[in-house]
């Protein structure tokens, strides 16, 4: 086979590099008659690609599981991780493989291949996964995207006709994804609690070297990177909470140094706003409920310090986690007060207005998106807002106070301010199961017309006003497994 594929994407192995007590080398193993369903233009412009023949025979040969032997093999990343709070020493890319790294204006782009078959993580598993998976994932994605979430990024998938088995015989499938680096929490606890010190060392100062050589952070600055890392994961969850997305399987495995959304497992955007709310009908404890996730992510951090505590004084580590709290409910009011259009309002009138906002969601028992839609009508057309809520009385005491704090503001600008900043189309559970049973029957419209609602959710495009209501009642209750 020629190198098309390493000659098209440009790949420099950096982390398989380090050695392996990081990862394992491993070729992707070849599955039944794959068909490339779909590539994001938006992903391969990030990476400085254009969507030619070459380069979409060499993405098709990838997710085919084809690879040169001439070249370098991809790894699977070596890691461990918490689980629902337990510790499990030995996780690893059971069913992905880092292909390797690519240049861009932006740094490094990690490009990474899941459902490529076993590897020595996979404990017991086939390697691969499934179309509903998959489609969850690349759709997730593009939505998070759209949204301005930070997250791993979706390039292209495909399905094929390898059968795999999970509850029942399902088929094949496989994601492209990048990623600013698939490098997780785990990674650093597993080192540091099989006491391989130096080679945790050797790891932060690649993430230093590789990931922050555009920022101040200087060489061997532990501390200062550390800082870096509980920012960005606060900023990641405000913005989760303020679009009401619900991650499902909060475990350390599944957090990215870099503060992006990583691994889309039982995720859920809220229909009804329940600030209880857990999507994952694993989760029998309700541990990563939507109102716990800046709780846990604060957990994670704290799992994190632990793991670098050989690197970075132990006061200073307390002291950064704890700064947590503070940097999360600072970010998540900017959030919410653009959310709302409130940036110009006096900072405790906000907080009031918001948490107010949010207790009257709750009482009402309304759609999360839709109701912050409804803002727009807000100051010229209160009737038509309160008709939205159930309890009139409650949301007119709440709305003569956000029309008092912005009695200033021009009612059409506001109307045009609301829907610029609240997505019209959110990848609810129920749209993502129709382009799923779609696909599993070979027809895969649905996917790329919700592929590009979602990606540029906030405004209307004609001909998916289906896409844009409320779940159907049967649709709200639905939860989602782990499987894959």
């Amino acid at each position: 086979m020629s190198s098309l594929i390493t000659s098209s994407l440009r790949f420099t192995h950096r982390y398989a590099s380090l050695g392996n007590a990081y990862s394992a080398p491993v070729r992707p193993q070849a599955v039944e008659r794959s068909e490339l369903v779909d590539m994001n233009h938006n992903e391969l412009n990030t990476i400085a690609l254009t969507d030619d023949t070459q380069v979409r025979t060499a993405i098709a040969k990838i997710l085919a599981c084809e690879w040169p032997e001439s070249e370098r093999p991809p790894v699977a990343m070596n890691y461990s991780g918490h689980q629902f709070g337990h510790y499990n020493p030995q996780l690893g890319d059971g069913r992905g493989l880092l292909l390797g790294e690519i240049e861009t204006a932006q740094g490094l782009i990690d490009v990474h291949l899941k459902g490529a078959g076993t590897t020595p993580f996979s404990r017991g598993g086939d390697g691969r996964a499934v179309i509903r998976s998959t489609i969850r994932e690349y759709l997730a994605s593009i939505a998070m995207r759209g949204l301005g979430i930070p997250t791993t990024g979706a390039l292209a998938m495909a399905v094929n006709q390898t059968p795999v088995y999970r509850e029942t015989q399902e088929r094949g499938a496989t994601l492209l994804r990048t990623a600013t680096t698939h490098i997780r929490f785990g990674h650093f606890e597993g080192l540091y609690y099989r006491q391989q010190h130096e080679d945790l060392r050797r790891l932060a100062d690649y993430c230093i070297a590789q990931r922050y050589n555009h920022t101040d952070i200087a060489a061997g600055d532990y501390s200062h990177w550390f800082e870096v890392i509980v920012s960005q994961t606060a900023s990641m969850v405000a913005k989760w909470q303020s679009v009401g997305f619900c991650h499902g399987v909060m475990n350390t495995d599944n957090f990215s140094i870099a503060g992006e959304t990583l691994d889309y497992g039982p995720f859920a955007f809220l229909d009804n706003f329940d600030p209880q709310f857990v999507c994952n009908h694993s989760d029998h404890t309700g541990r990563y409920a939507f109102d716990q996730q800046p709780q846990i992510a604060r957990w994670n951090l704290a799992a994190l310090a632990q793991a670098l505590s050989g690197l970075i004084d132990h006061q200073k580590l307390i002291a950064t986690v704890q700064r947590f709290d503070g940097l999360f409910e600072h970010a998540y009011q900017n959030e919410m007060s653009i959310k709302l259009g409130l940036e110009l309002v006096e900072p405790t009138l906000a907080r009031s207005l918001i948490e107010g906002w949010l207790a009257l969601l709750a009482q009402c028992n309304v759609d999360y998106s839709l109701a912050h839609r409804a803002l727009a009508d807000a100051l010229d057309a209160e009737q038509q807002f309160l008709n939205f809520f159930s309890h009139h009385q409650l949301a007119r005491a709440w709305l003569h106070e956000y029309q008092w704090s912005l009695s200033h503001t021009n009612p059409a600008k506001h109307r045009g301010t609301i829907n610029g900043r609240n997505p019209l189309y959110i990848l609810r559970n129920y749209l993502a199961q129709g382009a799923i049973t779609a696909a599993e029957s070979g027809d895969f419209s649905r996917l790329k017309a919700l592929k590009a609602c979602l990606a540029k959710p906030y405004q209307p495009i004609d001909g998916f006003e289906a896409f844009a209501g409320p779940s159907p009642g049967w649709a709200k209750s639905i939860c989602i497994s782990c499987s894959s």
